[in-house]
């Protein structure tokens, strides 16, 4: 080894031998990013390019594609000019009847007939839009087709008086309103009343016993007085509870609610007595118990003995026993 030690640093001198460089290694290919076409821009990755294109009045830019370098292309284009709404010609008058009953039973359910005359064609008003109202307040509201009629399903649920309102928006094709008519009733809704005043008798009541009168609503119901026909003709006082049971198989059931007043607010001669309720109740049977804490007040209940109806006296070892009679209870 010695021996080439020298002979190579001579070579070395001479320019005989040219020391090689090392390799550099090579660098690994990175992958080509492909152009991307968004709809509204061209990408490569996350970079978009811009947008900017300004067309003359009447023209709107329409974007094509991507060109070869991933630049946007456009071109602007007619803008198209919308078709106009037709309208509704002064001569048409479109209107709205309605049918409803002059008179309706607490909670019982009515069809409202409504009838519309769009007096345009179909192209110029192609739909209504109409509302019920129950003494101002929004009930229903649905859409018709021009030439249809419609009706609407209405529930007595208050007593008294009611203004029942149909209105109609008579609707152009763009959904806005070319007119609106509107057309309101009056209906005398009748309290649900058991009583029969030409041949009424009385049950004197105990604190033995709580006597229950049923009755039914045909639909759920805002229900505000329960009122009973009754009389004290004592100045004594002590305490006559209402008591509302719910129905379980034919007749009364669990105690919904109780309300109570003292003996000397009831009046002297029989007359009706009405519990303010003031709420909704069910589609069903209910039971309107009258109890009173003790016997000395001499509180009597009005009745109706001639057939048998749906009265039920518990006595004091709680054992429901149907009676003959009706007693007089309303239901408003």
């Amino acid at each position: 080894m010695k021996k080439f030690v020298p002979l190579i640093a001579a070579l070395l001198l001479f320019g005989c031998l040219t020391p090689q460089p090392a390799p550099s290694p090579t660098p690994s290919a990175s992958p080509q990013q492909s152009c991307v076409f968004t709809g509204d821009s061209c990408c490569i990755g996350a970079k978009c390019s811009e947008v900017i294109v300004d067309c003359t009045q009447g023209f709107v830019p329409e974007i094509k594609g991507c060109t070869q370098d991933c630049k946007v292309m456009t071109e602007c284009v007619s803008k198209p000019t919308p078709s106009p709404v037709a309208t509704l010609p002064a001569s048409a008058n479109p209107s709205v009847t309605m049918n409803a009953p002059s008179a309706a039973d607490f909670s019982s359910s009515y069809d409202i007939a409504v009838s519309l005359a769009f007096d345009a064609s179909p192209s110029v008003l192609p739909s209504a839009r109409l509302r019920l109202y129950d003494n101002g307040e929004l009930l229903k509201e649905k859409e018709v087709p021009s030439g249809a009629n419609s009706t609407f399903k209405w529930i007595a649920a208050h007593s008294g008086n009611r203004t029942l309102d149909v209105t109609a928006d008579f609707l152009l094709a763009d959904g806005s309103v070319a007119r609106t008519a509107s057309v309101e009733t009056n209906v005398s809704v009748a309290a649900s009343e058991l009583s029969d005043y030409a041949h009424h008798s009385s049950v004197l009541m105990s604190d033995q016993y709580v006597d229950a009168q049923r009755f039914a609503l045909s639909n759920p119901s805002f229900v505000e007085n329960i009122s009973v026909f009754v009389k004290a003709p004592t100045d004594v006082s002590t305490f006559m509870w209402l008591r509302l049971y719910v129905e379980e198989q034919g007749r009364p059931g669990a105690l919904l609610f109780e309300r109570l007043v003292n003996t000397t607010e009831l009046p002297r001669d029989f007359g009706w007595y009405s519990f303010n309720i003031s709420r909704i109740l069910e589609k069903g049977g209910f039971w309107a118990g009258m109890y009173v804490r003790d016997s000395p007040a001499n509180v009597s209940w009005a009745m109706y003995d001639g057939t048998m109806q749906s009265a039920y006296t518990i006595s004091n070892v709680q054992e429901w026993v149907p009676t003959n009679g009706t007693f007089f209870v309303r239901v408003s």
